[in-house]
């Protein structure tokens, strides 16, 4: 008897857990269907936005590039253009001092500023040579 009621016990146990296991295995098996079922959904949806952000990015590196050659391109002309200015000033101020000098004109600096021999300095008045007052008639 005791081994009828322990076969019994156990055939009742093992009953209970199979079907535990074949409820619990339908259920994961529903929800791994499930969860691929999204997956697969996310990746096609992902696939058309990651290829649009490539995209995009791949314009924005090209003209970011572009831009900052752009931008050496100006910086380039810049420093070009400011040595041309400083070449012209220098030209300009050559041309003052021989025309001064041809003229006879000398350069009476202003109070506060230094007079370079040979060199007009900035904030300088020009006074024109003095000429004799003709006789009056």
């Amino acid at each position: 008897m005791k081994r009828v009621l322990m076969t019994w016990g156990m055939v009742i146990i093992a009953g209970m857990t199979w079907s535990g296991c074949v409820t619990q295995g339908a259920n994961l098996e529903t929800t791994f269907q499930d969860i691929h079922r999204r997956v697969a959904k996310l990746e096609k949806s992902a696939d058309a936005s990651i290829a649009k952000l490539d995209e995009t990015a791949t314009a924005l590196s090209t003209k970011v590039s572009d831009n900052t050659e752009q931008a050496n391109q100006l910086r380039a002309a810049m420093e070009t253009n400011k040595a041309k200015m400083t070449a012209l000033i220098k030209e300009a101020k050559a041309i003052k001092e021989a025309i001064y000098r041809a003229q006879g004109i000398t350069v009476v600096p202003r109070a506060g500023t230094v007079v370079t021999p040979g060199a007009a300095a900035p904030g300088t008045s020009v006074t024109p040579p003095e000429t004799p007052e003709k006789p009056a008639r």
